[in-house]
């Protein structure tokens, strides 16, 4: 088993001094010959422990975040009562004073994806874990034995949902597009480059799950959509930008490859 990489992007650097960077050579334009569906499972930490999400049982998930514990997921019932993700504990109790609570259970989201590994197989052999709660489908031979790009990904939801876990898909050329689309909630089905990058475009990259802090710098810089980041000039990206983000951009793009370890 090979588990996919973290989810995490190099922040800027740590001393923005003030100096010419010659504007590198744009890479070589890679023609994806695949098609990668991504399956996002947005509510595993309920759902894993057969808890499900509409349940009007007010619950909390609960995580550790440094010394003080917060909610990771709740349930309808907690979330009509004020709760919400990311809520320190403390300030959830005050909203919801019955609030039932249970710690998160990583080892039982890992079985349960490992489970939905499995039948993902259903659909192609290539499939790819994407911790923590989510796969990489390769169904650029298989799509059509379904119907077509479309008809795959409703059947994928169809029989996720058979399992009782809740999806968010995505169908693109590229596997971290996908993964991206399929994260931020973006039910979308690109089957070129050139779609893929109006798509991609349209996204508030407050929805991609990167983490805080560089959220955090693309808002000030004044970055509000994937498009923004687009439109900046490559000679301006080398300068805000480590490489490594810049490289995770060109490989979304199509213009760098992305292998995928198949499970």
């Amino acid at each position: 088993m090979s588990l996919a990489r973290p989810s995490s992007l190099p922040l800027f650097p740590e001393e923005p001094a003030p100096r010419r960077i010659e504007a590198p050579l744009p890479p070589p334009r890679i023609v994806p010959t695949q098609l990668w569906m991504a399956v996002h499972f947005p509510r595993l930490g309920l759902e894993a422990l057969g808890i499900p999400p509409a349940s009007q049982e007010a619950l909390a998930l609960l995580e550790d975040e440094g010394r003080k514990q917060q909610v990771f997921d709740c349930t309808a019932g907690a979330a009509a009562l004020g709760v919400q993700p990311g809520q320190p504990l403390n300030s959830a109790l005050a909203l919801a004073p019955a609030l039932q609570t249970r710690p998160r259970e990583i080892a039982r989201e890992q079985a349960a994806l490992l489970e939905l590994a499995a039948r993902g197989h259903g659909f192609t052999p290539t499939v790819s874990l994407e911790p923590p709660a989510s796969l990489l489908l390769e169904v650029e031979g298989s799509a059509h034995l379904f119907g077509g790009p479309v008809a795959i990904r409703d059947r994928a939801r169809q029989l996720f949902a058979a399992q009782s876990f809740s999806t968010s898909l995505a169908v693109a050329p590229t596997p971290l597009a996908a993964l991206w689309l399929a994260q931020a909630g973006s039910e979308i089905t690109a089957a070129s480059l050139d779609e893929l990058r109006g798509m991609l475009g349209k996204l508030p990259l407050r929805a991609l799950a990167w983490p805080a802090q560089v959220q955090d710098a693309f808002q000030r810089v004044g970055l509000k959509q994937f498009g923004d980041l687009l439109r900046l000039p490559r000679d301006g990206l080398a300068k805000r930008f480590t490489p490594e983000l810049l490289h995770a951009l060109d490989q979304a793009l199509g213009l760098a490859a992305d292998p995928r370890a198949s499970w």
